[in-house]
């Protein structure tokens, strides 16, 4: 029998709680040690990958810009990588090819790392400033593993 509409309210308010303390540096054991439903740092690590599919799924219903952007960046890089790679390994390796490849990623990945703000990731002592970058980082994650990358 499907939860209640109470119980899901419940479970997807835990998640977001969850992910906010994640993004705040938590560890997933200090997260199930303060959330009296948890009982594991397993259990948080799957609500945390729960929660982040469904935000996931909600930008891109939403058609949000920054994951759509970030979505053709990832095609731009897969597409980089595979001339990188057949030009290195080829018969006849071209260096100058795989010199352009080389450099088309990396003006992605400046592309990428402007979007996302990661030049003002660290704070001036040198700790890491919550963001919501863990949640993009995740969500790549899991679209790169499903690519097979």
């Amino acid at each position: 029998m499907p939860a209640s509409q109470r119980e899901q309210r419940l479970v997807a308010e835990r998640r977001d709680r969850v992910l906010a303390k994640r993004s705040a540096g938590m560890t997933y054991q200090q997260i199930a040690d303060s959330e009296p439903s948890l009982s594991t740092a397993s259990a948080a690590v799957q609500d945390a990958a729960r929660a982040l599919k469904a935000h996931a799924s909600e930008r891109l219903r939403e058609g949000d810009p920054l994951t759509l952007e970030l979505e053709r960046l990832d095609q731009l890089e897969r597409a980089a990588q595979t001339v990188m790679r057949t030009a290195a390994s080829g018969p006849a390796p071209s260096p100058g090819l795989v010199l352009k490849a080389i450099d088309r990623l990396t003006r992605i990945s400046a592309r990428r790392s402007a979007l996302l703000g990661l030049s003002n990731v660290l704070q001036p002592n040198g700790e890491r400033q919550p963001n919501g970058l863990d949640e993009v980082a995740a969500q790549r994650r899991k679209r790169r593993a499903a690519q097979g990358w």
